[in-house]
């Protein structure tokens, strides 16, 4: 075990198919990491300890952080229970993933129920290059959203300047994908167990994304520039960004 400024770093020994149950839920909470999803995790495992704990050989290892807040308490609840870390933080992790935040919603307006009922949540690979060659999923509800984006922007660029799809294809592709990202971090923002270190977390992690979203709309406004001589790069950006923000919100009410 390590330390490093508030936090512990720690190693999960798991099996084959426990790591494969891992990696696919990473792939569906992208862009938050291994850490965040086992301190959620473990966070919420420690709020209900009353089940048996169940024990086998594991030889594949899964490296992560935790506040070393929630490492006391882990440590503490282990020794309480004449058990491992290990086994409480298999367990907890495997709970947490038999009914995570991202499948209980995929809006964060409804209950799990009427979601479940409403909506497909079996992640969907997208035919996009961009997205299947880094083997993201995205939610049917998602898709949607990341279709509409990509249709409905070229229209705003059409009237700023034109629109050229093997030059702007690329940074729509990316202001569509940290879209949909900021408002699925949000689930976890909603959780009873949230706490102070969940709410950081997040909070990196739209503020990364909405400077990703910040970079792509400067690199279509730079591209624009040399098409339209009489505007100025921090002009155009302005107004590339208020009429893209604008139709972004506009479409999530219709």
């Amino acid at each position: 075990m390590t330390e490093a400024s508030g936090r512990t770093k720690h190693c999960l020994l798991l099996n084959h198919d426990e790591l494969d149950e891992l990696q696919r839920a990473l792939r569906k909470i992208h862009p938050l990491d291994k850490s965040f999803l086992l301190f959620e995790a473990i966070k919420t495992g420690l709020s209900r300890t009353d089940e048996e704990i169940k024990s086998t050989r594991r030889t594949r290892k899964a490296h992560f952080w935790l506040p070393k807040d929630i490492a006391r308490q882990l440590k503490q609840l282990a020794k309480v229970n004449a058990t491992t870390q290990q086994s409480l933080i298999r367990e907890f992790l495997f709970q947490y993933l038999a009914n995570p935040p991202w499948e209980r919603t995929t809006s964060g307006r409804k209950p799990e129920s009427d979601v479940r009922e409403e909506h497909s949540t079996t992640p969907i690979q997208l035919g996009s290059p961009e997205l299947s060659a880094k083997g993201e999923l995205l939610t049917e509800d998602e898709r949607v959203e990341y279709e509409r984006v990509k249709r409905e922007l070229p229209e705003v660029l059409k009237k700023l300047g034109g629109y050229e799809p093997a030059v702007d294809d690329i940074c729509i592709d990316q202001i569509a994908k940290a879209t949909i990202y900021s408002r699925r971090v949000e689930i976890f923002l909603d959780s009873d167990t949230a706490t102070e270190y969940t709410y950081s977390r997040v909070t990196d992690i739209t503020l990364k994304l909405w400077k990703t979203i910040d970079d792509a709309i400067r690199e279509l406004a730079v591209s624009r520039r040399d098409r339209i001589a009489k505007e100025t790069e921090s002009g155009l950006m302005n107004e590339l960004r208020e009429a893209m923000l604008r139709e972004l919100k506009r479409s999530e009410q219709r």
